[in-house]
């Protein structure tokens, strides 16, 4: 990896700095990233969209998120070769679509797919293309200190996207007139109405489809400036390449000193060239040997050849590259804070912890309403659920038939031995209402002392209705049916049965309804 190459400024950043730098690297390479990204789902949507029938144009925006992993892989791979200043051009691009997909592409839409950190994974997958327990292991150690800022990205763009959505919506929305609101919404996905649900369909996935692709390219820069800034921590890319900076300027120095030295040499030469006389001073005086700066530290400096490693052993020391985790508990003090501790930044975290206590408070007590709510609600519908922990045998034997419904009187000792003979004598002394309620009150308690049917105050003719259908036979069923409907004719309508219904309802109450054996 060619460090000294990297477009970027590489230091150490805290995890939302990091994120700032992805989005700088959209503000600065948008050029390159969104035509290509465009139209690699064109070449998909367009066609689509032309051949596939209106009623599954949800089917294609659902199709499009699904697969938004490749558009992903698409623009890591500009912003890689962005950042180490490699010239992409849009068609290039498109040409390493292949390749690109060719590698891993089934787990990223299964697996990999609802994996809340894959936008960190993505470069480890695509850019150090590591398999099995390797890339397990790799991934262990990069996303570990990051893990809650790539979950915190990825829930906060997908609302921002929703948001965006919504807004766009419904600015579309200023733009008809109040009075075709309503027939629009509620034939927005109509597949019979031509024009109004194809145009809504469409507008509404346009604008989903928009505004994925604008905030996708700042999603991947994000997770992939917080994969380097975690590669910078762990790594040291800062430090070597300021080592390699340093390299470059001794070099850059080196040489031009020794083009000074060269021009100084051939000075001397020429001044000793052109001397006419020798000088007696030098031929008289004592040979006294000469040792340069150059020769006096010729013991204790190194050769050139060295440096480079020396450096990257210096790089590579336990002291700067070690890095180690600890996790412990310390008790919360309550006293007041030691004036060193007090952090007097006036940064966004601290301004925003007024409002997020707040919002902190709001939401518990909201939760303890809503669980008293709950308990209330089930203990005013602890008739409906206790049966749930209880047996059918149990419930028999707590079952209390009750004496009284819809005001009538169905004990056994309460009604005639002969029920169907005693009511038609009270129809034929014109008793209408007497004889159906006979009729009735014989019916119910039937239910209640021979069909064992469990039958409470609170139940409707409708509802005993209902609960007879499950164990009656069909003739019996039938029988309670016409019963019933003739008696809430009379009972709530006011109206006297038809002479042919109470004659059939007398002649088959023996052979249809009740039991041989007397009713005492």
């Amino acid at each position: 990896m060619q460090l000294e190459q990297i477009s970027a400024n590489i230091r150490l950043r805290s995890p939302w700095e990091a994120v700032d730098l992805g989005f700088a690297m959209v503000q600065r390479w948008w050029t390159s990233i969104y035509p290509a990204l465009i139209i690699f789902n064109l070449l998909y949507l367009i066609p689509a969209f032309l051949f596939i029938p209106q009623q599954y144009y949800l089917h294609i925006v659902l199709f499009f998120w699904w697969i938004k992993p490749y558009s992903h892989r698409l623009i890591l791979h500009i912003l890689s070769q962005k950042l180490f200043n490699h010239e992409l051009s849009t068609l290039q691009a498109l040409r390493d679509i292949p390749s690109l997909l060719s590698y891993s592409s089934l787990g990223a839409l299964t697996l990999r797919r609802f994996s809340f950190s894959r936008g960190f994974n993505l470069p480890i997958w695509q850019l150090e293309r590591l398999k099995g327990k390797q890339r397990a292991k790799r991934q262990e150690v990069l996303l570990g200190a990051v893990h809650s800022e790539a979950i915190w990205l990825t829930v906060g763009l997908a609302f921002i996207e929703m948001i965006l959505t919504a807004s766009v919506f419904g600015l579309f929305i200023l733009f008809i007139p109040g009075d075709y609101l309503k027939p629009v919404f509620s034939n927005l996905f109509n597949p019979e109405l031509g024009s109004v649900a194809t145009w809504m369909t469409l507008s509404v996935s346009f604008i989903f489809i928009l505004v994925t692709l604008l905030v996708e390219p700042f999603y991947i820069a994000a997770n992939f400036a917080l994969y380097i800034n975690r590669r910078t921590q762990l790594e040291a890319w800062d430090i070597e390449i300021s080592f390699r900076n340093i390299a470059k300027r001794l070099h850059a120095m080196t040489q031009k000193t020794l083009s000074i030295v060269t021009i100084m040499a051939l000075a001397v030469l020429i001044n000793m060239t052109l001397a006419s006389k020798p000088s007696y001073a030098a031929t008289e005086s004592e040979d006294v040997p000469e040792t340069s700066e150059v020769d006096y530290l010729q013991g204790t400096r190194l050769p050139a050849s060295d440096s480079k490693e020396i450096i990257i052993n210096i790089i590579n020391s336990k002291d700067l590259k070690g890095e180690k985790k600890t996790t412990e508990w310390k008790l919360k003090s309550f006293d007041s804070p030691d004036k060193r501790d007090v952090n007097t930044s006036n940064s966004l975290a601290d301004s925003l912890k007024p409002i997020a206590h707040f919002f902190a408070v709001l939401i518990e007590y909201s939760l303890w309403i809503l669980l008293f709510i709950a308990a209330v609600m089930l203990y005013l519908s602890r008739d409906k659920w206790l049966h749930l922990f209880t047996s059918e045998a149990d419930e028999e034997d707590e079952y209390q038939a009750p004496d009284i419904l819809f005001g009538m009187d169905i004990r056994k000792e309460s009604l005639p031995e002969d029920i169907a003979k005693e009511a038609q004598q009270l129809w034929d002394k014109q008793q209408c209402r007497e004889s159906l309620s006979l009729l009735y009150r014989g019916a119910l308690a039937q239910l209640v002392n021979q069909e064992k049917i469990l039958l409470e105050k609170s139940h409707t003719e409708g509802d005993i209705l209902k609960l007879s259908k499950i164990s009656l036979p069909e003739n019996k069923q039938h029988y309670l049916t016409q019963l019933t409907t003739q008696w809430q004719l009379i009972a709530y309508a006011h109206r006297t049965p038809a002479e042919e219904a109470m004659a059939w309802l007398f002649s088959h109450w023996q052979t249809d309804f009740a039991y041989h054996e007397v009713i005492a």
